[in-house]
């Protein structure tokens, strides 16, 4: 763990992220399910620019106060993170085992806008049971809450000074 971690932030790892498999693949490989196995294919997507496998480091955001997705992410933001990918929590939960026993994530960064609703993945365990939602962004989101956030990477700093005309 980072010590100079927000307090807010309760766990930090760093892990292999393979968006080279699939959401199912993903799923299949973490003993997670899903209610209705047809929304897959029409909510999930891959980032074009950044498949493959990545080392990234993965942050769980608790306020432990009432916020706006809003207000997570302007959070998030503020100390270089952004919002995690579906690709991201699965991944999260297939090399971090216990930790939907803890709590239940949300990821914002998943799923582009539907017919109006806003929908976000979440990932929890109840009774054993692994499973993977699709949510609606709420107005708000309670105390119990904890979301996944991915350290923005590095931009390449320009080695050659410009030169004034």
């Amino acid at each position: 763990m980072n010590e100079n971690k927000p307090e807010y932030v309760s766990h930090i790892f760093s892990i292999f992220v393979d968006e080279t498999k699939t959401v199912e693949q993903l799923m299949k490989e973490g003993g997670i399910v899903l209610e209705d196995d047809k929304i897959i294919p029409t909510y999930f997507f891959k980032s074009a620019k950044n498949c493959g496998r990545l080392k990234k480091e993965l942050a769980i955001f608790h306020f432990n106060k009432i916020m706006t997705e809003r207000m997570v992410i302007d959070e998030m933001n503020k100390v270089d993170y952004r919002p995690a990918s579906v690709f991201d929590i699965l991944n999260l939960a297939i090399n971090e085992l216990g930790i939907l026993k803890e709590f239940p994530i949300v990821a914002f960064g998943s799923i582009g806008e539907r017919g109006g609703d806003y929908p976000v993945t979440c990932l929890y365990e109840i009774m054993g049971q692994r499973e993977l939602k699709i949510c609606l962004v709420l107005c708000s989101w309670g105390i119990q809450n904890r979301f996944v956030g991915v350290r923005k990477q590095p931009k390449p700093v320009n080695s050659k000074k410009s030169r004034k005309e």
